[in-house]
């Protein structure tokens, strides 16, 4: 529920979801180290602050996150997206998150192994059709040289 309201709701009230989303998954974590819903949380939240800008990235993770949210990196997103996509392999959100993440990162050919990964393992499941409509929107801009 928290997940979903971060990506809605702005400025503070971001910042104060994303301290509960990373305290609610690190709670998880330490009873469970490798929960695949804890770490796709996770993951997504240290991509969606490596997105911020450089002021914006100082205050949510210095000033209004009061450093819970400091240690962020592409490379902990990267790291807990990887092993979501590997620990529940077939829930294609999880897919296509990582694939989202190296796609930002500039790693084309990556991001399109992971989105064709995802479509084998979800064929045409109904629950997984939005997001496989997604991954494909993706794919194809990643064809065309995005």
């Amino acid at each position: 529920m928290i997940g979903g309201r971060t990506e809605i709701e702005g400025g503070r009230t971001k910042i104060g979801l994303g301290k509960a989303l990373h305290a609610q998954a690190g709670a998880v974590l330490s009873l469970q180290p490798d929960h695949p819903g804890a770490q796709h949380l996770l993951g997504r939240l240290h991509a969606a602050i490596m997105h911020m800008n450089r002021v914006r990235r100082f205050l949510a993770t210095k000033v209004l996150g009061r450093g819970a949210l400091a240690s962020a990196s592409w490379q902990e997103a990267q790291r807990l997206l990887e092993a979501t996509a590997s620990g529940d392999p077939c829930i294609a959100d999880h897919h296509y998150e990582l694939a989202l993440l190296y796609a930002d990162r500039g790693d084309h050919d990556a991001a399109d192994r992971q989105i064709r990964e995802m479509l084998r393992l979800t064929g045409s499941r109904s629950e997984a059709q939005t997001i496989v409509a997604k991954a494909v929107a993706l794919l194809e801009d990643l064809d065309s040289g995005l």
